[in-house]
């Protein structure tokens, strides 16, 4: 089984999702048309299960629950899993940038889910925490992270919740520009920034330029702290430093549907160097 195989591991709720939605399997239809067997498993697998040269731990929550983390720890004993290690990827345990009411800071602040993207992947596995995580919001019409000009005027929900962290937010010139991505694949790694001469940050689909650059020491040890082996992690640049904005294991699809034709051949060039460069890492 293990020859020319790739396992896919999600969560048995996921098996009403279509992996399409996913960038692995955009990967996987390169992985496919170069004589490798891809099968998506929902659930942890039974004991009759047969190792795959390559397990990829893609349980789509910020917590994965206990079983599958007990699973891909035995597994990866046995054959190579990726993603056998990190198993929280909330914004409490995650984040250099957390702040507290007795925190002595006077910038701006942004308050976030704890959960990522407002807990969306567990509403669309039908998870009752995303009920929670907005009704201490107070089921707000438009369910977007609150920017505060000081740590005094957080709501006292959001320090009352168990769902909500309050973080640093960034002003920096760089930060109003500039996005970066680090790309995720075993050893290979792919820093891209995403730029515009707008000023509205956090807006990805605006920037309209993007290249590629080198992936420096500082970013390696933050990859080996969080014990990612595929995945993205957003960043932005701020005083020669990085800073950590989100980790994500099961990155959504590249956008390339829609995109301009310059950058919708810069996704899909992305997408065939990276499948490629996890085959050669197998081979």
């Amino acid at each position: 089984m293990k020859q020319n195989t790739i396992h896919v591991i999600w969560h048995r709720r996921a098996r009403r999702l279509s992996p399409a939605r996913c960038a692995v399997e955009q990967y996987a239809e390169h992985w496919r048309r170069a004589g490798w067997t891809v099968r998506h498993l929902f659930g942890v697998p039974g004991i009759w299960h047969r190792m795959a040269k390559l397990t990829l731990m893609h349980v789509d929550l910020s917590v994965v629950p206990k079983k599958y983390v007990k699973w891909a720890l035995f597994a990866s004993q046995q054959s190579l899993v990726w993603n056998a290690q990190i198993h929280d990827i909330r914004k409490s345990q995650v984040s250099p940038n957390l702040l507290f009411p007795e925190d002595d800071w006077a910038g701006r602040v942004i308050v976030k889910t704890d959960r990522n993207f407002g807990a969306s992947p567990e509403g669309a596995q039908r998870f009752s925490v995303k009920k929670k995580v907005w009704r201490d919001a107070g089921y707000p019409a438009k369910r977007e992270y609150l920017v505060k000009d000081s740590l005094a005027d957080v709501p006292g929900w959001a320090w009352r919740s168990p769902h909500w962290v309050v973080e640093r937010y960034f002003e920096d010139q760089e930060t109003a520009s500039s996005m970066w991505t680090l790309t995720i694949m075993g050893t290979e790694m792919e820093l891209v920034r995403f730029s515009t001469e707008s000023q509205d940050a956090n807006d990805r689909s605006r920037y309209t330029e993007w290249e590629v650059h080198e992936v420096d020491d500082e970013l390696r040890k933050m990859v080996s702290d969080l014990r990612i082996d595929y995945g993205r992690l957003d960043l932005f640049r701020v005083a020669n430093k990085w800073e950590l904005l989100d980790v994500n294991k099961t990155p959504g699809q590249y956008p390339r549907q829609d995109a301009a034709p310059d950058r919708k051949a810069f996704y899909d060039r992305r997408i065939a160097a990276l499948a490629h460069a996890l085959l050669e890492q197998l081979n």
